[in-house]
């Protein structure tokens, strides 16, 4: 009830959301196999297309009877967002493994993208460097990958692999941020063996973020954001064990450890051990088809 004594009801502080998106996306790709070489090569397109109705609406005084529209005068005082959004992505790339002997594989692989991001502010923002109107970014990079693998024994390798990968930067609510980039390494063993009872694979890795991405909330200023904050280095080791006793019965075991380094305050999630263990049986294949099995994990 309206603390001035009207008796009419009275909001001291609503928000609503209304959004909408459509996206689509179109990929074109060319392959080719030969005795020494696979490779592939393609282009990729993406398109977005979103809008954004948020107010935060406050101290609202209504009449009984008579409908609230969304959009008035006073629904932005406290905050929120009237946006159009549109976001496009170009992506071109190749890759190829080229087998260097019986025993000795290597790939390659480059690819360049361009993210343009597009955000229409359809209200004035809280920012004063930041009024109504069009944002946009545009970025772009090279990420490439290789690996060297070696065949020591039928179906069991060790490999080395480098590659670079980022999580697209953008605009949000008219501030531009970076993307977020990652370097990795990794070292491993891939492995089956006593006729494919028994599967091993072992991995250490590295891998080196910068311009992490993070949400924050400016005051005074446009409310949430991303930014980008500090930088993050992961290390550690992952092993895969599978073992089949008998015809049926899948026992599987898993393990791995990550010591992460964060710089600027940031706080990762990332557990630092972490496991798996499964116990899976199949019966039989019964008479009316049916292939029955219990799994137990955790």
């Amino acid at each position: 009830v309206d603390p001035n004594g009207t008796g009419r009801p009275f909001q001291s502080l609503a928000a609503v959301r209304y959004a909408k998106q459509k996206q689509w996306s179109h990929e074109l790709q060319l392959l080719g196999h030969s005795d020494a070489v696979d490779w592939v090569a393609g282009l990729f397109y993406f398109r977005e297309k979103a809008d954004l109705d948020s107010p935060v609406i406050s101290r609202l005084l209504s009449t009984p009877g008579q409908e609230i529209p969304i959009v008035n005068p006073g629904s932005y005082a406290a905050g929120g967002a009237l946006q159009h959004i549109v976001n496009r992505s170009f992506a071109a790339y190749g890759h190829a493994n080229i087998r260097l002997g019986e025993r000795v594989e290597f790939g390659a692989g480059i690819r360049y993208s361009k993210d343009k991001r597009t955000e229409h502010d359809l209200i004035d923002s809280p920012r004063p460097d930041a009024p109504r109107g069009r944002y946009t970014a545009t970025q772009d990079r090279v990420d490439y990958d290789a690996t060297l693998k070696y065949t020591f024994a039928e179906n069991s390798n060790v490999y080395a692999k480098f590659a670079t990968g980022f999580v697209s930067g953008g605009i949000f609510n008219s501030a531009e941020f970076k993307p977020e980039t990652v370097k990795s390494y990794e070292l491993g063993l891939k492995s089956e063996f006593l006729d494919r009872r028994v599967r091993v694979n072992l991995a250490v890795f590295q891998a080196d973020r910068k311009n992490l991405q993070k949400s924050s909330f400016l005051v005074p200023g446009p409310g949430s954001v991303l930014i980008n904050s500090g930088d993050a280095r992961d290390r550690g080791i992952e092993l895969e064990t599978t073992f089949v006793p008998v015809d049926g019965l899948t026992l599987t075991a898993n393990y791995g450890f990550t010591d992460s380094k964060m710089s600027s305050g940031v706080r990762t999630y990332q557990p630092r051990h972490s496991g798996y263990l499964a116990v899976d049986y199949a019966l039989p294949e019964l008479g009316n088809g049916m292939k029955p099995s219990f799994r137990v994990d955790g």
